[in-house]
């Protein structure tokens, strides 16, 4: 079920600033649950239920509080929202969109001396 683009995910979040104090098990329920919701007709929303489908419920019960307390989900009735509209956009974009995006992040990172 591990995909390169869901392990590059993870691994970005991991890194930035709104992921660095979350756990690998959150953060990884976190781009599991935008990458189910971004299929749906409500791409920021992730129900109880359907975090359930993802891992065992208290599994998902800690890492959902921990996104929580994070300021990457939003509790409303039924499940959560997901405050995180960069990685909402880019899942639910298609393949030539993630490309440019990945190659617009190495060129910009510092690595990559600018004519």
């Amino acid at each position: 079920m591990y995909s390169k683009a869901l392990l590059a995910e993870i691994e970005a979040l991991r890194d930035s600033s709104r992921g660095a104090h979350v756990s690998a098990t959150a953060i990884e329920l976190h781009v599991r649950s935008v990458y189910r919701s971004v299929r749906t007709r409500r791409p920021s929303f992730v129900s109880d239920a359907s975090l359930d489908v993802i891992a065992p419920g208290s599994v998902t019960t800690i890492a959902a509080l921990e996104l929580w307390t994070a300021g990457l989900w939003q509790r409303v009735p039924g499940g959560y929202l997901i405050d995180d509209t960069e990685l909402i956009a880019h899942l639910s974009a298609g393949p030539v969109r993630r490309l440019a995006r990945r190659v617009w992040k190495r060129l910009n990172n510092g690595s990559v001396i600018p004519f």
